[in-house]
């Protein structure tokens, strides 16, 4: 097979799809599910088809281990991530990417030979491996992603990653807290099921109190902000 995109849904991939695609270098999108992913990236990812892939003729591949199990190691195959934690009793844990190797990374790998092109921007050269990068090639910035989404006229796409990963901030937990309460508890339930906490500080019940205490002063998240990123495609 030939090249493909590594597509996370995020402003990175996007914008580097729009570039690529624009210069005429048509790939395929191929998009690994790990059923976890935020509920706006599965709707912005619809918007991108409908909006900007439709005028080259191209879709998002989706592979996930129900559909494509073929693609996955056999303890991932035909479980979600959130029922594999779930089943292991565990959680994800910050500067261990097991999830992504598992979800992301490995079902890619053997659904199209390496290398990939992936959407890391010039911000994030150090995550730079044997892949292709055109976004550092071409000395994008995540500003410049975003610049380059604006000027194609469309909208700019939340952070990509799913909604129990363990590098978000804690204003970023408070976000799902308010704006999705249900998916926030079934995050609570992976600590509850492992009697682990998803970071290192605070476990979800804790913030889930302070978050509804009046007149709670927001955390200062000092501590993974950008500089331990998820290792997922972005």
């Amino acid at each position: 097979m030939n090249k493909i995109i590594s597509f996370g849904g995020g402003v990175n991939s996007v914008a580097m799809t729009i570039m690529l695609y624009k210069r005429g270098e048509i790939y395929p999108l191929v998009f690994a599910d790990t059923m976890a992913e935020h509920p706006e990236t599965y709707c912005y990812m619809d918007y991108f088809e409908r909006e900007f892939l439709s005028k080259y003729g191209q879709k998002i591949i989706k592979i996930t281990p129900f559909e494509t199990p073929q693609y996955y190691w056999p303890a991932q195959k035909g479980i979600s991530l959130e029922d594999y934690f779930i089943k292991c009793k565990s959680v994800p844990l910050a500067f261990q990417p097991a999830c992504s190797v598992s979800y992301k990374r490995h079902p890619l790998s053997q659904y199209a030979m390496r290398p990939h092109i992936i959407g890391f921007a010039l911000d994030e050269k150090n995550r730079a491996t044997n892949d292709i990068y055109p976004l550092i090639e071409n000395s994008i910035t995540r500003q410049g992603c975003i610049n380059i989404i604006r000027n194609e006229g469309l909208k700019i796409p939340r952070k990509s990653g799913c909604f129990f990963c363990a590098n978000q901030r804690i204003c970023e937990w408070e976000e799902l807290y308010r704006k999705n309460s249900e998916l926030y508890k079934r995050a609570m339930a992976l600590e509850n099921n492992s009697h682990l906490t998803i970071r290192s500080d605070y476990s979800l019940t804790i913030l889930k109190e302070r978050f509804e205490a009046q007149g709670w002063k927001r955390l200062i998240d000092y501590d993974y902000e950008e500089l331990t990123p998820c290792m997922c495609i972005t």
